[in-house]
């Protein structure tokens, strides 16, 4: 089996400008196949490899599973032999995006060390470079830190040890960013003694030593590194290209840090970021992970991070870049970014270079879980989860169909309708159907909030008389529920309480149940509006709850007022010609007036934070009533854009 060089994995973003390893020492002699005739299996793997090389997976795939299963059936079998096979079959799963399947083969391989042979020790290398590729990319850095540092330790290639080097400190930059500072400073030194003319080496080591530098809080010494490699690649110029860009939106996030406002601005614009030619807009779905749970995030801690969009939308790879103290709490907000989704249509505008260096600032939600859910396109999932039936395939096909944005809204809304459809016919219950029903009844164009509501409201309400919902009243209720948000943002006040009405009048819920509390918070809030306070206050000492329990179960506030206009836009962001938005989390008194502003997501990173905390104390909400006057919703987010011209 001759040799072939596979794709590295190489590690996202910073080290995609660091240069290629270097050519591996003569192809080894191929391993002694097993007892079936020599031709037939080399002749097999040759076509499965070509098959590879030819970007045809799902192919190679076949080609190379039958290969190893022929071989294990085999009365006796070459080691090598198979473990050349599963080496270039991972190879596959990774192609085709299967990184679990890839790492499980990969971590056997690597282990039973059947290529460490010196005959075929690059292929072994080559497998715990792939598998600590893998592990990074599941954010599993500790474990890749080490690989590469046994690496390191055993190239006899100057530029390999360099770049495993380098690989280590990239690892550790979050965990360990002083020790990721000392590995980098080993890469540089070895390259001044080996290739002191190799300037863009070393500018993308000094990046990799900045960021450490950053996230290890030394801000002075990380701008200095910082500004040293931008000036071994030419210095700010229009030219940029990956390696640049990072060095550059590096640099202008430690002035940030240090309060260099003017500094940062000009980094900043240097790297397009903000000025782009077409607006980048907010996504589809974009949920920040919540405070507490895992590694404790606090409302303070932030991240930034940097990932990569592609063609439809989604997210195929985020890093952390920077996290406001040190450990694995940056991970989270990268891993919480991989679910995001933007709308096709708007990302096919963007160059797809900026779509490979996006960077966003996150933290993390004070909201809580405890308001009730109308619906939960989370319970169609479950649901089909525990099927085996053959049309579960279909239904997912269907759902994903009716979520792609870059489809037309017709097509979109026959692939909801044929898979209601066929969750009915399979029995589903009421909660996994319900999600589905009201996805397609929310496709429609309306030209107000106001509209939107109504039309939604009427598309749903005859759902209400279907046998179904008629026995399931609970589903029924959380239906009713979510007709009553539609029909208050259309500020249509009687006929939302006719409903609410519907849901008290329920004898079979009891004075606790979250649905009841649910209808009598917002029958309160229909009393304020109405400016009937005595209702308000006998419809609240229903729930049963004190002032402070209430935001968790309320539902989401109308605005009332806006006042955000241009004077909100921070003339150091237009004189640079930035754009771009943020996305605010609050609490709303009950006057409706906001408090406690905080950036939640921001694009660019920190350039509007501030601004957007000041434009929204310009927005005022409906009424809600509060017996204290307390806080009338706790953790609502919104957000707001800053444009610059039509």
């Amino acid at each position: 089996m001759s040799r072939m060089r596979m794709n590295r994995f190489a590690p996202l973003f910073l080290l995609t400008a660091l240069p290629a390893m270097a050519a591996s020492p003569a192809d080894p002699a191929a391993p002694p196949p097993a007892p079936t005739p020599t031709s037939t299996l080399q002749s097999r793997f040759d076509a499965a490899r070509q098959l590879l090389d030819a970007k045809k997976y799902p192919e190679a795939l076949e080609a190379f599973s039958v290969l190893e299963k022929d071989m294990l059936a085999a009365p006796k079998v070459s080691s090598q032999s198979l473990a050349f096979t599963r080496l270039f079959r991972a190879q596959v799963f990774y192609q085709l995006s299967r990184f679990d399947e890839a790492r499980a083969i990969l971590e056997p391989l690597v282990e039973s060390r059947a290529l460490a042979k010196p005959a075929t020790q690059s292929f072994h290398q080559e497998a715990e470079e792939k598998l600590a590729s893998l592990l990074s990319f599941q954010f599993e850095d500790r474990a890749a830190a080490g690989i590469f540092e046994r690496l390191a330790g055993g190239a006899t290639v100057g530029l390999e040890k360099r770049i495993y080097l380098a690989r280590q400190a990239v690892a550790l930059q979050l965990l360990d960013p002083n020790r990721a500072v000392l590995v980098a400073d080993q890469a540089l030194a070895l390259t001044l003694q080996e290739s002191p003319d190799d300037k863009k080496f070393r500018a993308s080591v000094l990046n990799i030593k900045g960021r450490a530098l950053l996230n290890a809080g030394r801000l002075k010494e990380a701008r200095e590194v910082l500004n040293k490699a931008i000036t071994l690649r030419g210095g700010l110029d229009s030219k940029i290209d990956r390696s640049e860009y990072a060095m550059r939106a590096d640099a202008g996030l430690a002035a940030l840090q240090e309060g260099d406002k003017e500094s940062a601005r000009r980094l900043l614009a240097f790297t397009g970021m903000g000025r782009t030619p077409v607006f980048f807009p907010r996504g589809v779905e974009m949920t920040p992970p919540p405070c507490g749970g895992e590694e404790g995030l606090k409302p303070e801690d932030w991240a930034v991070i940097q990932f990569m969009l592609n063609e439809s939308g989604a997210v195929i790879a985020s890093t952390p870049v920077f996290a406001s103290r040190q450990g694995p709490m940056g991970y989270v907000f990268a891993r919480a970014l991989r679910d995001w989704r933007w709308a096709p249509t708007e990302i096919a505008k963007i160059s797809p270079f900026y779509l490979t260096q996006l960077r966003i600032e996150m933290r993390c939600t004070t909201a809580g879980s405890g308001r009730p859910s109308a619906i939960d396109r989370n319970d169609t999932a479950a649901w089909l989860t525990g099927q085996s039936r053959p049309e579960t395939a279909q239904i997912a096909k269907d759902l994903e169909k009716g979520r792609d944005l870059g489809l037309s809204d017709t097509v979109r809304r026959e692939a909801y309708q044929h898979a209601l459809a066929q969750l009915k016919q399979a029995g589903a219950p009421p909660s996994a159907w319900l999600p589905v029903a009201v996805a397609d009844a929310s496709i429609h164009s309306a030209v107000s909030r106001a509209a939107y509501g109504r039309e939604t409201a009427a598309a749903l309400t005859p759902l209400l008389t279907t046998p179904e919902l008629v026995q399931s009243y609970r589903d029924a209720h959380h239906l009713r529920l979510h007709i009553a948000a539609q029909l208050n943002s259309a500020k249509t006040i009687e006929a939302e309480q006719k409903i609410l009405d519907e849901i008290l009048a329920d004898s079979r819920l009891t004075e606790k149940d979250p649905i009841r509390i649910a209808a009598l918070l917002a029958t309160a809030n229909l009393a304020v509006r109405k400016k009937d306070l005595a209702a308000a206050e006998q419809a609240y000492q229903k729930t049963g709850l004190t002032a402070r329990q209430c935001a968790a179960l309320d539902r989401r506030p109308v605005v009332a007022k806006s006042n955000v206009s241009s004077v909100h836009f921070p003339a150091e962001a237009m004189y640079w010609g930035f754009e771009g938005w943020v996305t605010l989390e609050f609490d709303i008194d009950a006057n409706g007036k906001t408090m406690g502003s905080r950036p939640l997501i921001s694009f660019p990173p920190s350039i509007f934070n501030t601004a957007g905390v000041s434009a929204f104390k310009a927005v005022s909400y409906q009424p809600s009533f509060r017996p204290d006057g307390g806080p009338g919703c706790a953790a609502h987010s919104e957000s707001i854009s800053f444009k610059l011209g039509n």
